[in-house]
């Protein structure tokens, strides 16, 4: 029953919007699929500010190429005006621009009206960014889904508040390989509906001057994850919350997070709870502003969580594991002061601290007292693992190509062995 009610809330926010302010269809009818076509539009040309809300149906599919610049008040893509099944708007190139004053919404009708949209080299775009109320919206309505594709190191999304599944049933992922998300309000995975952010590069950050979080699962019953191999998700003015009203789960693998606090859970909210997987990667808090509610878990297998002060025990903050349990932490202090807390499996035997002149090969050779080879990561703490019972951190030095080796660990007490890294 909720379905329906939301799904009829959307269709009448749609039929709203074009009765209030008319609505330019996007028919495609010279087969070009050029945004700048006049004759592609009904009733007739290139809309701009003040044209009214755009409408892409949910079978076409509409080009911004590198020599448009497209401005209009609102656009709904994967709308019912065309038959059932999913539309594509692509913004391609350097040069290509796209500004919407208000509403953004991709899989704009229910049940099946789906859209996929692809920012990709050096295309620019920002929504919702004049109109009050106004929201950028990745799946937007229910039984249908949104996809963003982002990719290209120079290009930018400029959003303001960004939903990625905003109705009860709807489905809203989005894919950063390269390129910069800067969001001005809140970005939410799963609003009512189902989220995913998959970070494989580039760089999220809310916007200057915002102090703006990101937030998962504000429903229950939804599915909301974030994965993260590589890139940057900076929110040092705000935070992440993992499990808002929900459940969410998020699983890092490399790239970086900043962020002023982490919570997995809320205390205001009983069905909430977070779970977050650490296994590479640096997570960085500015400060210790680090919430594990009951029911949520923080497990660390690699990579490093940074605290911007004295922990001596970071169990304190909640149900923190390292191994699922089946680890020890480790901590280093360095200055400012902040704690750096990673993990090993138990049964810790012979440490070492010494240097090594490395190159770019991907394996490192212990044998005996020799330590010979090579490491290539970019000035980070980083746990290397071989054969289940060997692991090895390192440290490059600043400027160099100097690695130290400040910790080497055989978890059966042997000193001949070999760790190899096979990076991504």
């Amino acid at each position: 029953m909720s379905k329906r009610v939301m799904c009829i809330g959307v269709l009448v926010m749609v039929s709203l919007v074009h009765n209030a302010y008319g609505a330019v269809e996007f028919r495609d009818t010279t087969g070009d699929h050029l945004w700048k076509t006049a004759g592609n539009w009904y009733p007739t040309g290139v809309p701009g500010y003040g044209s009214g809300s755009v409408i892409i149906g949910g079978s076409n599919t509409c080009l911004i190429d590198s020599t448009t610049t497209a401005q209009t008040d609102a656009i709904y893509a994967g709308h019912s005006y065309r038959p059932a099944g999913t539309c594509y708007l692509n913004i391609d190139g350097s040069g290509s621009t796209l500004n919407v004053k208000g509403h953004f919404w991709l899989g704009a009708s229910a049940n099946g009206y789906n859209c996929t949209t692809s920012l990709t080299n050096g295309a620019f775009v920002k929504t919702a960014w004049v109109t009050a109320s106004s929201y950028t919206e990745i799946g937007a309505a229910s039984g249908s889904i949104g996809k963003l594709n982002i990719t290209g190191a120079s290009t930018v999304f400029e959003p303001y508040a960004l939903n990625l599944g905003y109705s009860s049933g709807s489905n809203g992922q989005m894919y950063l390989y390269s390129g910069t998300v800067n969001f001005g309000g809140n970005l939410t995975i799963g609003r009512l509906g189902d989220g995913k952010l998959n970070l494989c590069g580039g760089s999220i950050l809310n916007q200057a001057g915002s102090y703006n979080s990101i937030y998962m699962a504000n429903a229950t019953g939804t599915t909301c994850t974030l994965w993260m191999t590589n890139g940057l998700i900076n929110t040092a003015n705000g935070g992440l919350v993992v499990g808002n009203v929900g459940s969410a789960t998020v699983t890092m693998d490399g790239g970086e997070m900043d962020l002023g606090f982490l919570w997995l859970g809320t205390a205001a909210n009983p069905y909430s709870s977070g779970v977050v997987h650490l296994n590479g990667g640096l997570i960085k808090l500015s400060g210790t502003n680090l919430s594990v509610k009951s029911g949520s878990t923080l497990d660390i297998t690699g990579g490093a969580l940074s605290l911007g002060g004295t922990v001596t025990d970071i169990t304190t903050y909640g149900n923190v594991t390292a191994y699922g349990g089946e680890g020890v932490f480790h901590y280093e202090y360095v200055s400012g002061p902040r704690t750096i807390v990673t993990a090993l499996p138990v049964g810790i035997g012979n440490l070492w601290n010494e240097e090594a002149e490395l190159s770019t090969a991907q394996h490192i050779t212990f044998s005996g007292t020799t330590r010979q080879g090579a490491f290539t990561d970019p000035g980070r703490t980083t746990l290397i693992e071989a054969g289940g019972n060997v692991y090895a951190f390192f440290r490059q030095y600043a400027g160099s190509g100097n690695f130290e080796i400040y910790r080497a660990v055989s978890t059966d007490g042997g000193v001949n062995f070999t760790v190899e890294y096979n990076p991504c």
